[in-house]
């Protein structure tokens, strides 16, 4: 779900930045809204094309491998992926639900891609974790100045408990489908499968996974990877 985000001026003079070709600067921004408020997201390059480049003739692999390989975005996990400076640089609705993905471990955290360092993945934790704080300075934070939206995003998304750092990772239950967000996105992410290829893709991957033994703290964010990967029918 694309969420309010903010661009400071300086961004467009950044060497980063400038580094990049000019739609590779765009899907990074993109790749900011697609991000939970930890900076975390599901690494999905098609599903990323067809969001925020849908009339642009790339190759979107490459426009992401650009980003990946500046350090820009470190993909960690099963298909997940995080932005390192999203917490120095954005400021996050209070009322923004808490990530449901798990955190990268020290080795993926990367540091700024700038050369300044710093757990950016810690910074987005901790502004997370003072939600109650947070809101008292929203009005501020949301209202007045430029590039900082008064969206109600966050109020949209299901609020659930984070995953626990700590837990293990579990087998697919016999019983698991995927839920009514899984399927919302599903609905927006691709829109050429219908229900009847939604459930034959759901049940292939229910398949691979037992096949494989393959275990996740969380299956939603593995099922949705797997559709954005689907064949159309």
């Amino acid at each position: 779900m694309a969420r309010i985000r903010t661009i400071k001026p300086e961004f467009f003079t950044s060497d980063d930045i400038c580094a990049l070709s000019p739609l590779a600067r765009l899907l990074y921004v993109g790749l900011w809204c697609e991000a939970d408020r930890a900076g975390r997201l599901v690494w999905m390059p098609r599903v990323f094309k067809r969001r925020y480049l849908p009339d642009d003739a790339c190759e979107i692999e490459a426009l992401a491998d650009e980003l990946v390989t500046r350090g820009l975005i470190v993909l960690y996990g099963d298909g997940l992926a995080h932005i390192p400076t999203f917490g120095r640089h954005q400021h996050v609705n209070p009322r923004e639900a808490a990530s449901r993905l798990p955190a990268p471990d020290a080795s993926s955290r990367g540091d700024d891609a700038s050369g300044r360092g710093g757990d950016a993945s810690s910074c987005a934790d901790d502004a997370s974790e003072r939600g109650s704080d947070a809101s008292g300075r929203g009005s501020d934070a949301q209202g007045g100045r430029e590039g900082i939206g008064e969206g109600r995003e966050g109020e949209s998304e299901r609020e659930s408990e984070p995953v626990r750092e700590g837990g293990r990772a579990q087998a697919l239950p016999a019983d698991w489908k995927p839920d009514e967000e899984d399927l919302a996105w599903a609905a927006t992410a691709r829109p050429d499968l219908g229900a009847a290829a939604l459930d034959a893709e759901t049940e292939r991957f229910r398949n691979h996974a037992l096949a494989n033994a393959r275990t996740a703290h969380r299956w939603g964010p593995n099922w949705r990877n797997w559709i954005a990967r689907a064949q159309a029918p």
